[in-house]
């Protein structure tokens, strides 16, 4: 559900090499399609995406999709380098220089997509999803935040960043084993954001970090912390997701959580070159109609980017509008491939994240 996952070293360099090792916005231009192309697209296309994005919603159209999963985001360049592999995927808002460097991607003709104007104008419109055109490339499509949750029968509220170095938290607080990780202690630390995040900004997290270790028990995956907070294992996790909250207050009901640090990853769909184009474009419309966001949402338990489909989430995901939660969650923007300046790249963001857990 994350928008990025970890990459380690050794998978850097492939990445890199599958990124053409430059953050340079070249895409396939790809062909113009008719209003009539659009209407009359029909058949199955081959979509990439997170198994969790998948609902049976998405097909009442013309145009069926037959999904490949992905299982973490440093594969998705190299999945969709093949030309005519898939016609749609799931990118998101920490990969897009990655994706404009491969030089797949079609720019989107958002005047065919009757559903496009349901979509959060503020999400929507982030220059995040285009290309040096200044066309469109991508549409999001889910949201999820992520919190600082934490055993209250354990430890207090951690009510800022540097609240987790005081004593009572000594050996409590898990951290999520991502890379992306140093988004949300940058934001919990005052820092820009990538890709505004300077190599000077790095150091002071990766100096944050060294003071924290103390603190830290654990490293877990994506979702691990729901098991770990049952077990009573630890008295944070920073940092968790909503739904996740939700399914670890099922076992111990002490679990709560707050917006210390958070950020938000937001995936997207976006239309590849080669196959049927108008057909992916078409069921990018299809996968944006409000019954369609309904059913990722129940499926997911993300947030859906149309507001009108909110309303299916359990209490208290439902509470908020998507311009709300980004408001609390700033979505973070992507670490540069290559050197930009003096901003903290990916090779920069990933060695740093690998020497730190080296170190324990």
């Amino acid at each position: 559900m994350l928008g990025g996952a970890v990459v380690s070293a050794g998978t850097l360099a492939a990445l890199l090499d599958a990124c053409g090792g430059s953050s340079s916005s070249s895409t396939s231009g790809g062909p113009t399609i008719s209003q009539a192309e659009f209407k009359a697209a029909s058949g199955t296309i081959n979509v990439l995406g997170w198994q969790f994005y998948q609902a049976e919603a998405q097909n009442e159209g013309p145009v069926k999709a037959k999904w490949a999963y992905i299982n973490s985001s440093a594969e998705i360049p190299t999945k969709t380098k093949p030309e005519g592999s898939f016609q749609v995927f799931t990118s998101n808002n920490g990969q897009m220089n990655q994706f404009f460097a491969e030089g797949r991607m079609v720019p989107l003709q958002t005047e065919l997509l009757t559903n496009y104007h349901l979509v959060d104008a503020g999400l929507r419109d982030d220059p995040i999803w285009k290309g040096e055109d200044g066309k469109v490339y991508a549409v999001p499509l889910a949201v999820t935040a992520e919190v600082t949750a934490w055993d209250g029968s354990k430890v207090p509220e951690p009510k800022s960043l540097t609240d987790l170095l005081k004593p009572e938290y000594t050996g409590q607080v898990a951290l999520l084993d991502d890379y992306q990780t140093i988004n949300q202690l940058a934001q919990g630390l005052g820092l820009p954001l990538p890709p505004k995040l300077t190599k000077n900004d790095l150091g002071q997290v990766t100096e944050f970090m060294n003071e924290l270790k103390p603190q830290v028990k654990t490293f877990f995956p994506f979702g691990g912390e729901v098991q770990l907070f049952s077990r009573g294992d630890i008295g944070v996790a920073f940092q968790s997701a909503g739904s996740l909250v939700l399914a670890a207050q099922e076992n111990n009901k002490s679990v709560r959580s707050n917006f210390v640090g958070s950020v938000s990853f937001v995936d997207a769909l976006s239309l590849l070159s080669g196959g049927d184009e108008a057909a992916g474009l078409r069921w990018i419309n299809q996968a944006f109609s409000v019954k369609a966001q309904e059913g990722l949402a129940e499926a997911s338990f993300s947030n859906p980017t149309v507001d009108a489909a909110r309303h299916v989430l359990p209490p208290p995901l439902n509470s908020m509008s998507v311009a709300e939660l980004i408001e609390k969650a700033p979505a973070a923007g992507s670490f540069p491939v290559g050197a930009e300046g003096d901003a903290a790249t990916l090779e920069d963001a990933t060695k740093a994240w690998d020497e730190y857990k080296a170190s324990f």
